[in-house]
């Protein structure tokens, strides 16, 4: 499998936003969230409904939810 195709960039943004909606509390939900407020890239339009609080630092967010994955 080539990198690139697990870069979050080739996710299509609909399906993004409306996996962080149904699994807001996943640690998928958050690397995307994290990875996309890191690019400084909005994930949700201004009318739309994000179902967690901006993100204060987004590497730590994008660090977090990978860390359980580094550690085993």
């Amino acid at each position: 499998m080539k990198l690139k195709n697990l870069c979050p960039d080739s996710y299509p943004r609909e399906q993004v936003r409306e996996y962080i909606q149904l699994f807001s509390t996943s640690a998928l939900a958050t690397l995307f969230r994290g990875y996309f407020a890191y690019k400084n890239e909005a994930l949700f339009d201004d009318d739309d409904d994000e179902p967690n609080e901006p993100l204060d630092d987004p590497l730590d967010a994008v660090l977090v939810s990978i860390m359980p994955y580094l550690v085993n």
